[in-house]
């Protein structure tokens, strides 16, 4: 099998947008848990299912992002397990949390998306422009 650098860089596009996804639809989950104030077990397994994505995905980029910056590299695979525990979190406390509590969870997603995409560069989203 003939993998040109064009084929290698399709790839990675559907990599990153796969990532990507997983993190939109990861808060999707948790506003939707901080909306309700009550860990809906389908939102619940959603989110879980969403984890197993975001970090195959991850996997799959992280050489991509090592190469950019293997500093940023690390501390966004960090930042991304601090995350999914703070999800697991608010999932088992939502309603013992203050407003506070499950609004920081909430741009914590925000955060990790932000730093996600500068990693990147903008891609995916820049490839649209």
């Amino acid at each position: 099998m003939d993998l040109n650098l064009h084929n290698l860089e399709e790839i990675l596009m559907i990599w990153l947008w796969l990532h990507l996804l997983a993190a939109v639809i990861l808060f999707g989950v948790i506003l939707i848990t901080v909306i309700k104030k009550k860990a809906l077990a389908t939102v619940v397994m959603t989110a879980r299912i969403d984890y197993l994505i975001a970090i195959i995905s991850g996997i799959m980029l992280f050489d991509y992002a090592w190469s950019k910056s293997p500093v940023l590299a690390v501390l966004k695979a960090l930042a991304a397990l601090v995350v999914i525990g703070l999800c697991e979190i608010l999932f088992k406390r939502v309603s013992q949390l203050t407003g506070l509590g499950r609004g920081l969870i909430l741009m914590s997603v925000i955060v990790l998306i932000i730093f996600g995409l500068l990693l990147s560069a903008g891609y995916p989203l820049i490839s649209l422009v």
